[in-house]
């Protein structure tokens, strides 16, 4: 294709936006691909900055003239009128043909006209960035936010916090005991979560299912053929050898009630008399009023004692800056349209509740049983950390997530509440640049380990650091140049094994080091389970 033709495509580029390329055209931008030179660095500046920022590429000279890279790689001035103007208007026919010279370079598939009529050498390529070479009509992406282009550690990071946000708490972060609270025993540090007032609730929905329901129980009647009336004191001890067993599990429930010298039922027998009244008790325990259960309330079986234990964790506790949000499972293999199979968990089969837990301490805050998919304004995900989030406003506290929360939108929704989102991403997710995003797989194969690469989005950061595989955060209380050093097993050029140092993103020791409250709690409630066998799915919920 010739300097007219380019010209007259050009026009065209200038009257329509960006014409369908025909396959002469396409194969013609192939060539002049192929042959054409890379551009300058400093061309390659001006080129960024037309395409961000809607401009034209201007000369460095005085008169005006544009350099350009001719075929045999050498760099001229135009002398012909129409060549001077090939310059400016090359670069207004890349913008408007899709942006394709930087999106080529980003990874993109298309080829743009403005290329074959700028008659110009293939962009630079940088360090890390895809080049995947297309043929065909508008394959090209290109779409989403004009964002910064990318960065290494060596780059200033203007746009993030000089320094990790002050915490600014409402009040003391810990334990919030009562004013008339006296620490005898840690039986005093149970009941201010199952306190006298949830015991005796307990106890009267209990009795009250009990005289209700005997009939169909007809073995555990008493001599007088009614139920036996239990009390807080009798309940107490229930639970208290719930978590006997739990402590010191046996193969089978009978076994706690064995006299032999290897069981020693002692114990069981003192807590609660003969082993006819415990199943007693567990069959017919109730912790809401079976009288006044909504049907279409999933969560009806245990609905006060839920409620309850809501607000007991966040009025006993005050977390500190750093909070976890992540899934735990309950164990459950029973019949429920709220049981859930995450393969990735320990705990495989169950139903799954969303815990909010101090980084610190990994002591329960908040949690939320996950009852089915719901209509969401803002996604499920999004949804579940705004709710767990009420109560943390303006107070500078720093969440942290796993991939299935973070989110651009999740971040800007918790900014307005000043409150900081650090978390693992998704490379998919909306809002993702595209200029990390189309090449994640040429950097994961090319790049060295410990190279980190991010992109700043006004108060979002977005940074990839290359382990042994690309890790993606996201971050709105890091700058992109922080990082810290690490020490990893690996291999040298002669195969030997050796001791690595590379640089790791602040963003993600400080991800590693807070990421872990949930799972130290689920692991805590997982050894000392008092979850036996039931038919009954929802005192899965009561045993945990």
């Amino acid at each position: 294709m010739d300097a007219a033709a380019a010209l007259q495509l050009l026009d065209e580029l200038d009257a329509e936006g960006a014409p369908v390329v025909s396959e002469s055209d396409s194969e013609g931008a192939h060539d002049l691909e192929d042959d054409g030179d890379m551009l300058s660095s400093d061309e390659e500046d001006r080129l960024d900055a037309e395409l961000f920022a809607g401009g034209e590429i201007l000369s460095d000279e005085d008169d005006g003239d544009a350099r350009v890279s001719s075929d045999d790689g050498s760099d001229s001035s135009s002398a012909d009128p129409q060549e001077e103007l090939a310059g400016p208007v090359r670069g207004q026919g890349r913008a408007r043909a899709r942006g394709r010279a930087r999106a080529r370079a980003r990874g993109a598939r298309g080829r743009g006209v403005g290329r074959a009529a700028a008659n110009a050498a293939q962009p630079q390529h940088l360090p890390g960035r895809g080049r995947a070479r297309g043929r065909g009509r508008g394959r090209g992406r290109g779409r989403g936010a004009a964002y910064d282009s990318l960065r290494g550690i060596d780059d200033p990071d203007g746009g993030g916090p000089a320094n990790f946000p002050a915490f600014q708490p409402a009040s003391e972060p810990g334990l919030k005991l009562p004013a008339d609270f006296v620490l005898g025993s840690e039986v005093d540090l149970f009941k201010l979560y199952f306190s006298e007032e949830v015991v005796g609730k307990i106890v009267d929905y209990t009795n009250a299912y009990g005289r209700a329901n005997i009939d169909r129980k007809k073995s555990y009647k008493n001599i007088h053929g009614g139920w036996t009336e239990t009390n807080a004191d009798e309940m107490y001890r229930f639970i208290g050898l719930l978590l006997h067993m739990a402590w010191h599990p046996l193969p089978q429930l009978s076994d706690f009630w064995n006299t032999s010298s290897l069981y020693n039922g002692n114990y069981a027998r003192l807590m609660i008399g003969s082993y006819k009244r415990f199943q007693a008790l567990l069959c017919f325990l109730k912790v809401v009023d079976h009288t006044a259960e909504q049907p279409g309330d999933r969560l009806r079986k245990v609905r006060y004692l839920y409620d309850t234990f809501r607000v007991k964790t966040r009025s006993l506790f005050k977390p500190g800056q750093h909070i976890a949000i992540d899934e735990r499972m309950i164990r459950c293999k029973g019949h429920s349209v709220m049981r859930q199979y995450m393969p990735a968990k320990p705990t495989k089969w169950g139903f799954k509740a969303f815990a909010v837990c101090d980084s610190a301490s990994a002591i329960l805050w908040d949690f939320e049983l996950y009852t089915g998919q719901a209509n969401t304004e803002g996604g499920l995900a999004h949804d579940v950390v705004m709710r767990l989030a009420n109560g943390l406003e303006n107070q500078q506290h720093v969440i942290f997530t796993d991939n299935f929360y973070t989110s651009a939108k999740l971040a800007t929704s918790l900014q307005s509440k000043n409150i900081h989102l650090v978390g693992t991403v998704r490379t998919n997710r909306q809002g993702f640049p595209n200029v990390m995003k189309n090449d994640t797989k040429q950097f994961e194969r090319q790049a060295e380990r410990g190279t980190i690469r991010y992109v700043r989005d006004n108060t979002i950061l977005y940074e990839q650091w290359r382990d042994k595989r690309v890790v993606s955060m996201l971050s709105t209380a890091h700058r992109g140049n922080e990082y810290v050093l690490v020490n990893r097993h690996g291999k040298d050029a002669e195969g030997q094994h050796v001791q690595l140092e590379l640089t790791q993103p602040k963003v993600v020791s400080d991800y590693n080091k807070a990421m872990g409250g949930v799972d130290s709690f689920d692991q805590m409630a997982e050894t000392y389970r008092t979850l036996r066998r039931t038919r009954k799915t929802w005192k899965s919920m009561f045993m945990i």
